[in-house]
């Protein structure tokens, strides 16, 4: 599996459309978060973003990550949340 914390930068960048807004939220320098997203990238082998000047949307492969993932992510947290709170 790839880190944790690359699929967190990837979930964050896909919700906000940027990598300063995601790195600001996830208190990182944009180019640690940048590298998280290309080590995410280079596991998988392919892109997941579409890249422009201050923005980035996800492709078709991003997209289906995400909507693959997503469902699971939740169940983590959720899981995460139950655990901390017992």
């Amino acid at each position: 599996l790839p880190p944790l914390t690359a699929v967190e930068a990837f979930v964050q960048v896909a919700r906000l459309g940027s990598i300063k807004a995601a790195a600001e939220e996830l208190a990182l320098s944009s180019p640690a978060l940048s590298r998280r997203i290309q080590s995410l990238e280079r596991f998988l082998g392919r892109l997941l973003f579409d890249r422009a000047p201050g923005a980035m949307k996800l492709n078709a492969d991003g997209d289906r990550l995400l909507e693959t993932i997503a469902p699971h992510l939740s169940g983590l947290g959720d899981a995460i949340e139950a655990f901390t709170t017992d």
